[in-house]
């Protein structure tokens, strides 16, 4: 297990998308991370208990088995796809370090200089993901000009996503953007509904934790535990109700206006691990420690 706390300071700019807007303030937290499966100890109702996650892959025993990853967990495209790159295996690679880090295990994936080509990894259809949260730890590549996402996908005729994405033309100056996205029909003219996030730290210099909580009523977004913005089916958010993959992908769009590319150099995201709760259990939003605590 590892104890590492470190001070944050994120200001975040909600954009606007499909007619959502605002702002949100800055806010100064503590944040408490681990990589251990089962260390997630909580309080509720003054009991003390373990909430393990349904999936998680932290990649320190991963193993490429031809396209397979962790255990048949993962699968790796090697296919033309997202924006026309070619994603290839060979752009894929596991270590059990990472300099500066105290981690067990990392998957890099990597985004070829000059050319449409970089990778991607599913988890497999027949597991099909729902309700619940969704986590996890990563460095996005500094190097401009490509696009690198953690996001869910349902493969089943309804092609519904829920997004976290990097544009890495966005980082310098010690700042950034992510990108929070639903494309309740991928495809479909002005489905996406969106929200830009402009950060106070650069996230191509550290890890960092990115997730979302997804139910029926609502799609809550969150950096280092802490909540940043929520999309509300109560305020027009067209929230997801289908299940499916648990995807990550690095890949050049080749647009100058969004994502630019390819990059001149070979670019590297690199991921800790990545974790899942059914529903049932969420993010404790507090400002002191970032804890997982089970509805009531």
């Amino acid at each position: 297990m590892r104890a590492l706390t470190q001070l944050l300071v994120v200001t975040c700019l909600i954009l606007a998308g499909l007619g959502c807007s605002g702002s949100y303030s800055p806010v100064t937290y503590t944040e408490a991370d681990t990589d251990a499966n089962t260390s997630l100890t909580v309080n509720t109702a003054g009991a003390v208990m373990q909430v393990s996650p349904a999936l998680f892959t932290d990649f320190t025993d991963a193993q490429f088995m031809g396209l397979y990853l962790d255990n048949l967990n993962w699968v790796a495209s090697i296919a033309s796809g997202t924006g026309g790159n070619l994603f290839k295996i060979e752009n894929l690679a596991l270590s059990s370090t990472y300099p500066g880090d105290n981690g067990t295990g990392y998957l890099s994936m990597t985004v070829r200089a000059n050319v449409k080509e970089g990778a991607e990894i599913t988890t497999f259809r027949e597991k099909e993901y729902h309700y619940g949260t969704y986590m996890t730890r990563l460095k996005p590549s500094p190097v401009a000009g490509c696009i690198n996402a953690f996001f869910t996908k349902n493969f089943t005729g309804f092609n519904d996503e829920i997004d976290i994405e990097f544009l890495t033309n966005t980082f310098g100056g010690g700042k950034g953007q992510v990108e929070f996205t639903l494309h309740p029909h991928v495809g479909a003219s002005g489905s996406q509904y969106h929200r830009v996030i402009n950060l106070d730290f650069d996230p191509s210099q550290a890890f960092h934790e990115y997730g979302f909580e997804w139910t029926y009523a609502q799609i809550e977004y969150f950096i280092d535990g802490k909540s940043i913005t929520t999309f509300k089916r109560s305020e027009g958010a067209p929230i997801q109700t289908h299940p499916g993959t648990m995807m990550y992908n690095v890949w050049v769009s080749a647009n100058p206006a969004w994502g630019g590319g390819p990059p001149t150099q070979d670019a590297t995201m690199v991921v800790d691990w990545c974790k899942f709760w059914p529903e049932g259990t969420s993010i404790n939003d507090e400002p002191e420690i970032v804890q997982f605590q089970a509805k009531q």
